[in-house]
């Protein structure tokens, strides 16, 4: 998966997260919103997921 592929599921994953609690998607802060919880996704993945797969292998 490309770096902008797991931002794009990020985004996705974000809008559905704020949409969820009511609010307009179209209103500039929710839009602001949903694009800080998606980078907080994406560099909580990068993060984590090598290391989740480093402790998989005995590495």
């Amino acid at each position: 998966m490309t770096k902008d592929e797991q931002m794009r599921i990020a985004l996705m994953l974000a809008f559905q997260s704020v949409i969820s609690q009511g609010e307009n998607a179209k209103s500039k802060e929710a839009a602001q919103r949903i694009v800080a919880l998606a980078r907080l996704m994406n560099e909580f993945c990068d993060l984590h997921i090598a290391q989740m797969y480093s402790e998989e292998r005995g590495v």
